[in-house]
């Protein structure tokens, strides 16, 4: 994201910048910790006067500073978040689409195209992965599919043997792992180690 916007700065300001003024990009890393993102929000607003600010691109807190922008009445534009709450927020636009539009077409593929009719769910335990899940688990039920068993994972799992022994007892032809890239390694890691050779499959951000 950053190496993005430094992109589309330095070609705006080759281009003579915005009405012949230089873009100046000024970056806090928020670690996708919703109360370290809330304290960054406060320090642009109040301390280097901007009122608008490019990301984050985690859920949780994008959701977390939803109530402040509203407040001082600022504006976040997010390349990333997708909780569906976040539309609950009229000062808050993304350029990724919501959770609502992608657990429904990722449910219509595991039906239709995978043929699956039993599926399990692993998800970071999270805004992003209870948002993804909970829609994805409420269209797949609405095909006429069934959820057997939804097992939760940490941010940054390290072990998640307990979680993927849990599923395999299910023998699931199916797994939707609902989380970030680095967990769902793991888990595929794990889950290889266990035996469980399910069909697994996952959202947006493990590509």
């Amino acid at each position: 994201t950053q190496k993005s916007l430094n992109l589309a700065a330095n070609q705006i300001n080759d281009n003579g910048g915005i009405n012949n003024s230089k873009i100046k990009l000024i970056y806090e890393d928020s670690k996708c910790d919703p109360k370290t993102g809330v304290t960054s929000l406060k320090k642009f607003n109040s301390i280097d006067n901007i009122p608008i600010v490019v990301g984050t691109i985690c859920s949780s807190v994008t959701l977390a500073m939803g109530p402040i922008v509203q407040e001082n009445n600022s504006l976040i534009i997010s390349s990333g978040a997708s909780n569906p709450k976040i539309a609950d927020y009229s000062n808050i636009f993304r350029t990724w689409p919501s959770d609502t539009l992608q657990g429904k077409i990722l449910a219509k593929f595991v039906k239709q195209s995978l043929h699956l009719d039993e599926v399990a769910i692993i998800y970071i335990n999270n805004d992003y992965g209870v948002g993804v899940k909970d829609v994805f688990k409420k269209h797949f039920i609405e095909q006429g599919g069934k959820i057997l068993i939804e097992e939760s994972v940490p941010e940054s799992v390290i072990d998640a043997k307990t979680q993927i022994t849990k599923i395999k007892s299910k023998n699931p032809k199916g797994v939707f792992i609902a989380t970030y890239g680095k967990e769902m390694g793991t888990i595929l890691k794990q889950a290889k180690e266990l035996g469980l050779s399910s069909q697994f499959f996952g959202g947006d951000v493990v590509g």
